[in-house]
C-alpha cells in the first residue's frame, strides 16, 4: 500500500474506491503491486520464540543498576551481562543490596531464560529447519541468524535472484536522481529491521579484529581504508549485504557447502575432480570450515554464486 500513495493518501479513500483503484493499477501493469508472502502458522511461532528471547530488557536492567549505584558513589566493576548479577551482589554494600537485589535477581533469571531460548533455538535448526545447517557454514553466522534469516525469507523462490533480498532487506542505499545531480544517500532501511540488524552484527564480527582472515574481510577493509566519516559503517554494511546474498545462494541446499570466508594455503591435486581440503586451525562455534582447493572457485563462489553452482565438479589440471 505505501507503493500506491494514490489510495494510501487520498481524501477520499473507502473500500469501495480503493477496490476500484487497485483493479486499474492491476489492469494497467500487475507489476505495480506487490504480491505479500504469507507465513505459516509454523514459521510464525517460530518467529515469535525468536522475538521472545529479549536481550534489551536484560540490558536495560543492567544499566538501570548501574545507573542507581552512581549516585551513592559506587561504580560496579565491569563484567559481562551472564555473570553482572553474581558480581554484583558481592560488591555491593547492605544498604544498595537491599535496594538492588530484587533487580539484580531478575536480571538472573532473564539470563537463565535467555539461555533456554537458545537451547529452543538450537533443536529448531537441527530438527524442523535442517536447511540452516548449510548457512552456519558461512563463517560469522550463527544459529540465531540462520534461523531467522530462514523463517524471514520463506521460500528461496520467492526472489528470482540472489542479490534482490539485499534491496528486501533495506541494505541497498537509496536513489534520488534528477539530471545531473545524483547525490550519495543512506540506504533504505525497508523490510525486516531484526534480520538486518542480526546481518550487521554478523558483519561487524567479520570485520572485527577477531575477524579470521578472508576475502569478505579483506574486501571489507579495503573500503574502510577509503578514508572519510562513514567509511567503517558503510563497509559494514556492503558486508551484510554480501552475506544477505551468500546465504541466499545456498538457501535449501542438503549438502554442506563450502566456506568462501576461509581463506587458507591452495593445494593443488592431481586428480581431474576439485577436492575439499578441511582447513586443521580454523573452527567457528564447533563446525569444521572447509576450502576449496582452486583459487579460482575460491574467488568465483563469492562474487558470482549462481556462475559457481552451474559448474560441474570436474576441473582443468593445470
Amino acid at each position: 500500500m505505501r507503493e500506491l500513495r494514490a489510495i494510501s493518501h487520498s481524501n477520499r479513500k473507502s473500500d469501495q474506491v480503493d477496490a476500484e483503484k487497485l483493479a486499474r493499477f492491476a489492469r494497467l501493469d500487475p507489476k505495480i503491486l506487490r504480491p505479500i508472502a504469507h507465513r505459516t502458522v509454523a514459521q510464525q511461532e517460530a518467529l515469535t520464540l525468536i522475538r521472545a528471547r529479549n536481550l534489551r530488557l536484560r540490558t536495560a536492567a543492567v544499566n538501570a543498576v548501574r545507573g542507581l549505584a552512581k549516585p551513592c558513589g559506587y561504580r560496579l566493576p565491569a563484567s559481562s551481562t551472564l555473570c553482572f548479577a553474581q558480581r554484583c551482589v558481592a560488591v555491593l554494600p547492605p544498604g544498595l543490596s537491599r535496594a538492588l537485589g530484587p533487580v539484580l535477581h531478575q536480571i538472573a533469571d532473564m539470563t537463565v531464560k535467555i539461555k533456554e531460548y537458545d537451547r529452543a533455538i538450537k533443536q529448531l535448526t537441527e530438527t524442523e529447519y535442517r536447511e540452516t545447517q548449510a548457512l552456519l557454514k558461512v563463517y560469522g553466522v550463527g544459529q540465531l541468524t540462520a534461523l531467522t534469516y530462514v523463517l524471514t525469507l520463506g521460500s528461496k523462490e520467492r526472489f528470482q535472484r540472489s542479490h534482490d533480498v539485499g534491496c528486501y532487506l533495506g541494505l541497498r542505499p537509496k536513489r534520488s536522481q534528477s539530471g545531473e545531480r545524483d547525490p550519495q544517500l543512506g540506504i533504505t532501511k525497508a523490510g525486516n529491521v531484526f534480520l538486518r540488524s542480526l546481518l550487521v552484527e554478523c558483519a561487524n564480527h567479520v570485520l572485527g579484529r577477531h575477524g579470521k582472515d578472508s576475502t569478505l574481510r579483506q574486501w571489507g577493509l579495503s573500503l574502510a581504508s577509503r578514508g572519510g566519516k562513514q567509511s567503517r559503517n558503510r563497509a559494514i554494511v556492503a558486508v551484510a549485504r554480501k552475506l544477505a546474498v551468500l546465504l541466499h545462494s545456498h538457501l535449501g541446499h542438503a549438502a554442506a557447502i563450502h566456506s568462501v570466508l576461509c581463506k587458507g594455503r591452495l593445494r593443488k591435486k592431481s586428480c581431474s575432480t576439485v577436492t575439499m581440503t578441511p582447513c586443521s586451525d580454523d573452527r567457528v562455534s564447533g563446525w569444521a570450515l572447509t576450502r576449496p582447493a582452486e583459487n579460482w572457485q575460491h574467488r568465483l563462489l563469492l562474487l558470482n554464486p549462481k556462475r559457481h553452482r552451474a559448474i560441474t565438479a570436474h576441473a582443468k589440471c593445470e
